[in-house]
């Protein structure tokens, strides 16, 4: 098992979709003058994290293919707890650090 390539791919693009996704919000807050103001619509938030999550599962199936039952289900368990994890640091960091949306 290539941990670079199982894990490493799919875990940059979920870090660098949701991080671009993070900078996008809080750029569109910043030129409205304000971070309480709507940066993006939350169809549009949710809807983008759910499309990086999609992707990133993909190339992660996609790499681990090659490998037996037990530890392709093993191997979704543990990057699938990963990615909880990194979801809530990056949305969660951004959302408490920021004070935004009533927090």
């Amino acid at each position: 098992m290539d941990v670079k390539k199982d894990y490493g791919q799919s875990l940059f693009i979920f870090v660098f979709g949701l991080l671009s996704l993070v900078v996008v919000d809080y750029s569109m807050r910043q030129f409205s003058g304000s971070l309480n103001n709507l940066g993006m619509s939350e169809v549009v938030w949710f809807s983008l994290q759910i499309i990086i999550m999609v992707v990133s599962l993909f190339v992660f199936t996609k790499n681990i293919k090659t490998l037996s039952v037990s530890k392709k289900i093993l191997s979704s368990l543990l990057f699938m707890l990963l990615g909880a994890v990194v979801y809530l640091c990056v949305i969660y960091g951004y959302v408490f650090s920021t004070q935004i949306d009533g927090f």
